[in-house]
């Protein structure tokens, strides 16, 4: 079964992590978001390079550290995350949606977006399709966007591109406290805490 209705199954062991109540948990992946920022940001760049779509691979600070960019472009850069932020809500929902057969919920908190299917148990692998999915979408559509836009405007795609990637940070880490569990591991997201279950 790809998922199970609450009252389908009783498991032996559960492991909740509340982002509502935990701030400690918020603040430290937020941290680490923050600080993945850079790594994400120097990956996209120099991979801008291998594949040719910039000539040169020493341009690295001239092109977010140093380099200024006009407010035209900052606020085209904040549009961007903006929709990304939302795009990617709307991919979890997808999923749970392809996945349950039922409506997800979406909601908004101070420090994060979520989607989440409060009513159903979903199997781990399923669920690791849910978790990921807005993170290879997006970074895949963000590297072919890349390649339509010139060198000189190469930051108004990178920089919404690694800080998308730097906000999936939450995602990879839920998603790596499963890859220990058994296969027969289920997982209740209602989007502001998830448990796993086994």
């Amino acid at each position: 079964m790809k998922a199970l209705k609450n009252s389908e199954k009783i498991f032996k062991n559960k492991v909740v992590i509340d982002f509502q109540r935990d701030k400690k948990l918020v603040i430290l992946v937020n941290l680490f978001s923050v600080l993945s920022f850079p790594l994400f940001y120097s990956f996209f760049y120099y991979l801008s390079w291998l594949l040719g779509i910039i000539q040169r691979n020493d341009q690295l600070y001239y092109y977010f550290f140093f380099k200024f960019l006009p407010s035209k472009y900052l606020i085209i850069i904040l549009v961007i995350l903006f929709i990304i932020t939302i795009v990617h809500e709307l991919i979890h929902g997808l999923f749970f949606y392809l996945i349950t057969k039922d409506k997800p919920v979406f909601g908004y908190k101070i420090l994060y977006a979520y989607a989440g299917a409060p009513d159903w148990y979903i199997k781990k692998k399923y669920f690791f399709v849910i978790g990921l999915s807005p993170f290879v979408i997006i970074t895949i559509a963000g590297i072919i966007s890349l390649f339509l836009i010139g060198s000189y405007y190469l930051s108004v795609v990178l920089i919404p591109l690694a800080a998308h990637s730097a906000a999936c940070v939450g995602d990879l880490w839920f998603n790596s406290m499963l890859l220990n569990k058994p296969e027969e591991t289920y997982v209740n997201d209602n989007g502001v805490s998830a448990s796993i279950n086994f």
